[in-house]
């Protein structure tokens, strides 16, 4: 039996006000920009080679760089070793230092206002000096990523493995919904579009119930029957501002990143 918190959090979500049309056009843009970022990828058997920041191709390279910082690990540039060492060599110069920086403050004026070209050398090896002693490239600063899926926030908090959870039961939705006969039990909703098929699933399945989630399929039956609706209301019951929903969703979706990626094929 579902706990009466599970069920009243399944009564609160279902009786709240679908979103007005202007919230409901502002989620279906952030959808739609989010999407527009994901790469497509072709299937082994008909493979393509696809630029995997063919999404960002339209953004500056630092703008690029700190909207995926924003949502994952990583990093788009070569650590200070690298240009050190081409330094050491003689491959970069310091007139080479001057014009790069000449052509960032173009660029970034904001950002390099203020700075001196000469510096940089001295930067570029005081930063590989810091590399070199901690043997490998400087770890990426903590604070620079601004956005975690939900259930990134719940195991950094409880220590729990959530995160593989949802990434397992999404995998394996997608996995049977998009089966090409190799299932030994196929979908019986495969005619479905995906959300309202994985809704259909999760409203019978005992699986987070199982896990520790008590009411979940009241949960996924309170859910709006539209997936752009469902969204609206979840990024309201999470008090998502939507000067936030772009990268929220941005973490969201690249914790997945794969079946995205090939879900932007289907649509391609």
């Amino acid at each position: 039996m579902p706990s009466p918190a599970s069920q009243s959090a399944a009564v609160a979500l279902g009786s709240r006000r679908p979103a007005s049309p202007s919230q409901l056009e502002q989620v279906t843009a952030a959808i739609g920009e989010i999407s527009a970022i994901v790469p497509p990828v072709w299937p082994l058997d008909d493979y393509v080679a696809v630029n995997p920041f063919l999404g960002l191709a339209p953004a500056r390279f630092l703008e690029a760089r700190q909207m995926l910082r924003d949502v994952r690990d990583c990093e788009m540039l070569l650590p200070a070793a690298h240009f050190q060492a081409l330094y050491d060599r003689g491959q970069i110069q310091t007139a080479d230092l001057e014009q790069a920086f000449r052509h960032c403050l173009e660029a970034y004026p904001d950002f390099y206002t203020g700075g001196d070209p000469r510096r940089l050398v001295h930067t570029v090896a005081e930063l590989a000096a810091t590399e070199q002693a901690a043997g490998r490239p400087t770890p990426t600063p903590p604070a620079e990523r601004r956005y975690h899926t939900v259930s990134e926030l719940i195991d950094r908090q409880l220590g729990s493995s959530w995160s593989s959870h949802v990434i397992t039961d999404i995998s394996r939705h997608c996995g049977l919904h998009f089966d090409r006969g190799q299932a030994a039990w196929p979908s019986p909703w495969k005619h479905l579009p995906l959300y309202e098929a994985w809704r259909e699933r999760a409203r019978i399945s005992r699986r987070m119930e199982m896990l520790g989630v008590p009411g979940f399929r009241q949960f996924v039956d309170a859910l709006p029957a539209q997936p752009d609706q469902a969204v609206a209301v979840l990024l309201d019951e999470l008090a998502v501002s939507s000067r936030h929903w772009r990268p929220f969703l941005l973490a969201e979706i690249f914790s997945v990143a794969g079946w995205a990626s090939y879900l932007r094929y289907r649509l391609w």
